[in-house]
């Protein structure tokens, strides 16, 4: 049977992509309905806090608006006085939800949330084994394509009301077409990688610090005349930001100002950086962030999302500039947090909980991972460029502003493990030809 997978042909190629995906479905399915039957499942408290404010507004006819709401002399929301438009979140994420929240707001709309968070998350997994297929043997694409199926992470994130599975979707789709177009830079495929790169921005624009690498990996890598280069990878660009120019233009109709894809640059820049900050959203004391900012500014939430972005923003800087080794200690503290897992005292009790289950696989996944980074560089860093400046780039954005939610780091964990199953199958090689090495003995 292994044989047979193993088996380069079109045909068994084929009859793999068709097996990993109903395997990784039918696992990911398998979670959704034993969650929807817990008690858990029923209650729903802020199963969508971030994202399904602006996602029940558009349901309701208010347009993509945030509530503004009334606090009492506690700081504790009292009442929704009225609705104005907001930036406070990418368009992807709260349209999709928006389709739910039309027919209901209970169970069966969670439910069916996370059926096609499965669905995707397994066409994802489908679409990392191509990458790998691109990149190294195919006996390692077949043990990523296992690895990805099974992942923990993986399957946990699809019970989330978040937009991780999403974006983890559309960025792998986009490093998929960014290789295709390295190897047949057709306009069709200048086109369509133009096209993933603006809609993966709507998801997450975490990614636009990626861009200028891209640039610089096409360049590298495309085999034509240098004005050529030039030329196609501009063209790339300018769909890909001709993709995320209405939400641009709407942006800065209500706001003024250009160009704005999310009003939380400052705030999330000042939970980060504060003289309570710890790099999460918890405070030295081991309290919620939240309440810190209610006592803070508390005149803020009068303003709009800008002006309130913008006090944050001015207040974060004065911070950093008057405590900069503070601030560098942070980032350092940040990028550990990262790629590691927060202190238990600086995270909530469900994020332990998922720390418990996920620390032992992620640990040798990380471990693997990093051996095959250094592998894979020494080998062909031009080749490999692309996918180890994807996962400094988003980790550096991450450490300079705010790492509170291990979620963060799934968009970029399918390429960890590429690299580990890269070092899994150097090392089982290894000791398969010891071991034939001792029988010959």
């Amino acid at each position: 049977m292994i044989t047979a997978i193993l088996n380069f042909s079109t045909e068994r190629k084929k009859f793999f992509l068709s097996y990993l995906f109903f395997l990784a479905l039918s696992i990911r399915l398998c979670i959704v309905f034993l969650y929807s039957i817990l008690p858990i499942s029923k209650i729903e408290i802020n199963a969508d806090y971030e994202y399904g404010i602006i996602a029940r507004a558009i349901a309701d006819g208010k347009g993509y608006s945030y509530p503004i709401v009334e606090f009492d002399s506690n700081f504790a929301p009292k009442n929704i006085i009225g609705y104005r438009p907001s930036a406070n979140q990418l368009p992807f994420f709260p349209y999709f939800l928006s389709i739910f929240y039309s027919f209901s707001r209970g169970p069966i709309a969670f439910f069916l949330i996370r059926v096609i968070h499965a669905i995707f998350s397994a066409l994802t997994c489908i679409i990392i084994y191509l990458i790998a297929l691109r990149l190294v043997q195919y006996k390692t694409a077949f043990i990523l394509g296992i690895l990805s199926a099974f992942y923990p992470l993986f399957i946990i994130i699809i019970i989330r009301i978040v937009p991780e599975t999403f974006f983890t979707f559309w960025l792998s789709f986009t490093i998929l077409y960014l290789l295709i177009l390295k190897d047949f830079p057709s306009i069709k495929n200048i086109a369509i990688t133009g096209l993933l790169m603006g809609v993966t921005v709507l998801n997450n624009n975490v990614i636009t610090s990626f861009f200028p690498l891209i640039g610089i990996w096409l360049l590298m890598n495309l085999k034509m005349a240098f004005w050529n280069k030039l030329w196609k990878v501009s063209l790339v660009f300018s769909i890909s930001i001709l993709v995320i120019t209405p939400w641009l233009i709407r942006n800065f109709l209500i706001f003024n100002k250009f160009p704005l894809l999310k009003s939380t640059t400052g705030f999330n820049l000042w939970i980060g950086n504060n003289p309570s900050g710890t790099g999460t959203f918890f405070t030295e004391n081991k309290e919620e962030i939240n309440p810190v900012i209610f006592k803070k500014f508390p005149d803020v939430f009068k303003l709009s999302e800008v002006e309130q972005d913008s006090i944050y923003y001015k207040d974060a800087i004065h911070y950093i500039r008057t405590n900069p080794f503070h601030y560098i200690k942070l980032i350092a503290k940040r990028f550990y947090y990262f790629w590691w897992f927060p202190s238990d005292e600086l995270v909530t009790k469900s994020a332990r909980s998922y720390k418990k289950i996920l620390a032992i696989p992620y640990m040798v996944i990380l471990i693997f991972g990093i051996a095959g980074i250094f592998n894979a560089m020494r080998s062909n860093w031009k080749e490999y460029f692309l996918l180890v400046s994807l996962m400094l780039s988003i980790s550096f954005v991450y450490a300079l502003f705010i790492v509170g939610h291990m979620r963060y780091r799934t968009p970029i964990e399918p390429y960890m493990l590429l690299f580990a199953s890269q070092a899994i199958f150097i090392f089982l090689r290894k000791l398969a030809n010891m071991y034939i090495s001792f029988v010959k003995m």
